[in-house]
């Protein structure tokens, strides 16, 4: 009869109704007992790659065998200084290029893979000379030549020639409409901000703030969660959809410079809002250039410092250590023997992934092209990471120790006097011998096949600032890092210094190490307690278990504190936590109010038992 077709019908209808009112008061209730499952889900994510990543740190070697013309980074470093410097192969006059800037090539010339058949481009980039100037200011406050620092600083004085007063930002190229994310934050905002909070040279002041200013501006436009490209207009568009999340870390850090310069707690607050927010991501997001987590490593743990100053409750300790993990995502262990590339980074592995200590002349595998300039700077800005961290209870000292160890030796081979004649293309031998090739290719092409940069020459001074400028040990395969290295006035007075020293060897080693660039007499304290008194160009000894470090100090009551650790880590959705909105103010928001993965799956179950009912009984009907 058609009346009780209709009633079967509208019984349906009317049970899926009444579930789905019983479902919307399931959603609405608050549940104290239960996890979320989506919660559970993102602890999961970050817990089964922190864990992974520690099982694939475990594989590394601790130290590795010096290839055979790797000297020293003193000797190194030095004779890249006067590479760096050679007219023309390594930068041109305004007259000789198309930006009319003195400034630096990005591929020394000859050797440049996207200059055609003669292998040269007559223009400059910003991120050639920042990656340089830099690192060589820093070098010539500890080795002072009049000859190179007038060079230098003439250098500088042409980096504003990159900013543009219409748009306050300096582009890679003059007149630059799109940046690519990360070279703007890294090189417009972080290295221009620390190269000014070091000179203080004045020039350099409106392109900074008006860069970092400009910087947090598409930040908040973004809700802090980067693409790819961005527009020198700032506008958030659709146009790049492809994301870069953790270029956030190099805005970061240089944040904590900002503070420095003004004593301005806002920029401070900035930073943390903006970590918390890339800590929401899942990890596998977090995946572009290596040295954007490393930044944000290192903002992490200089917020530890100010958490008073902040009055919140941030674990910085934890963040960082949880972003220092995430990094580790993007470091190619023993070449792909031991852990093959990630499935969501496969498709431009080429370039990704360049965080990559364990390579050489004879291993074959893994990413295409690891590259010097990536390998280093993945690395260099953990220093403030292990000052701040390291007498944290839940750090593990050998990870970031044993991988600092491998880049120290492996980075070696990216330069020429490290590759057989019979590997390197026919101009490797004929240009300059210490700028590093961007690329060490032995897969599908020789060394080289891009160029050796400019832009990654400067990571030869950082090597030896980092491993021996203030510090050195008579046991090449050992480690003495200089936790200082970007201290705003330098060299740092012995008595504010700080180090870490590292045994790599499985058994107790009695350790020889000297500390440079001293005088008089000063104490020795190792983890915080006095070891013996030193005179200027003393050679101590310290007897370290295997693969056992400590903390080097010169003044009593530096050493930072012990942090204990009396509760098991829970690793939780921050985003609950942080809110955030597109001006860069904090909502509040809590998984209470968000409806669980659970609770898609019963409102699934419950409206499809009774459509599926219905339908049946349509067909019947």
């Amino acid at each position: 009869m058609k009346w009780l077709k209709h009633i079967k019908i509208s019984t349906g209808i009317f049970t899926t109704f009444i579930l789905l009112l019983l479902l919307i008061s399931l959603i609405n209730t608050p549940n104290n007992s239960v996890e979320p499952e989506k919660t559970t889900i993102f602890e999961r994510n970050w817990k089964d790659m922190i864990e992974n990543r520690r099982l694939a740190i475990k594989t590394l070697p601790t130290y590795a065998e010096f290839s055979v013309n790797a000297t020293t980074w003193e000797d190194y470093a030095n004779k890249a200084f006067n590479d760096i410097l050679v007219y023309n192969a390594s930068w041109t006059n305004p007259e000789d290029n198309y930006d009319d800037i003195k400034g630096f090539r990005p591929y020394v010339s000859g050797t440049d893979g996207y200059g055609g058949t003669a292998k040269v481009r007559d223009i400059t980039e910003l991120m050639a000379g920042m990656d340089v100037l830099w690192p060589m200011y820093r070098y010539l406050q500890l080795h002072p030549n009049s000859t190179r620092e007038t060079m230098v600083n003439e250098f500088i004085q042409e980096l504003p020639k990159y900013y543009s007063s219409t748009v306050n930002q300096s582009t890679n190229r003059p007149g630059g409409t799109i940046h690519d994310s990360w070279y703007f934050m890294e090189n417009s905002i972080l290295k221009y901000g620390h190269l000014y909070l070091i000179s203080n040279i004045s020039e350099l002041k409106i392109p900074y703030w008006g860069s970092l200013f400009s910087g947090l501006q598409v930040s908040k436009n973004y809700d802090y969660l980067l693409p790819q490209f961005i527009k020198v207009n700032l506008e958030k568009t659709s146009d790049y959809y492809n994301a870069n999340y953790p270029s956030f870390g190099l805005l970061a850090y240089s944040l904590i410079h900002a503070f420095e310069l003004t004593s301005d707690t806002s920029f401070l607050k900035t930073a943390e809002i903006g970590l918390l927010i890339l800590r929401s991501i899942l990890p596998y997001k977090l995946i572009y250039e290596p040295q954007e987590l490393a930044a944000a490593v290192a903002a992490s743990a200089l917020l530890i410092k100010y958490a008073n100053l902040l009055q919140t409750d941030t674990d910085f300790g934890y963040l960082a250590q949880d972003f220092f993990y995430a990094q580790q995502q993007l470091l190619y262990y023993d070449n792909g023997k031991i852990d093959l590339p990630n499935f969501y980074i496969r498709d431009r592995a080429w370039r990704d992934g360049l965080n990559t200590p364990y390579y050489n002349w004879h291993e074959k595998g893994g990413i295409n092209a690891p590259a010097f300039k990536e390998s280093v700077e993945s690395v260099m800005f953990w220093v403030d990471y292990l000052k701040n961290v390291y007498f944290d209870q839940s750090f593990n000292a050998e990870e970031p120790l044993k991988i600092l160890n491998l880049v120290r030796i492996k980075t070696f081979n990216f330069f020429s006097p490290n590759i057989p004649d019979s590997e390197e293309h026919e101009w490797g031998p004929t240009t300059l011998q210490y700028i590093p090739y961007e690329d060490i290719d032995w897969n599908y092409f020789k060394p080289g096949q891009n160029g050796k940069e400019i832009y990654g020459a400067g990571e030869t001074l950082w090597n030896y600032l980092m491993f021996e400028a203030l510090g050195i040990s008579s046991d090449r395969n050992a480690l003495i890092i200089n936790l200082n290295m970007f201290e705003k006035n330098y060299p740092v007075a012995v008595e504010n210094r700080s180090y870490i020293i590292w045994n790599p060897y499985e058994n107790e080693k009695n350790l020889t190490f000297t500390i440079r660039h001293t005088s008089g007499s000063y104490p020795l304290y190792v983890n915080g307690s006095l070891y013996k008194e030193l005179q200027s160009g003393d050679i101590f000894s310290i007897v370290l278990g295997g693969r056992n470090s400590a903390y080097l100090t010169f003044k009593e009551g530096i050493t930072p504190p012990v942090v204990e650790r009396t509760t098991p880590r829970i690793i939780s959705d921050v985003s609950t936590s942080v809110g955030f909105s597109s001006s860069g103010a904090s909502s509040s928001k809590t998984s209470e109010s968000i409806p669980t993965l659970a609770s898609f799956r019963y409102f699934v179950v419950l409206l499809v038992i009774p459509i599926t009912v219905v339908l049946k009984r349509k067909r019947k009907i």
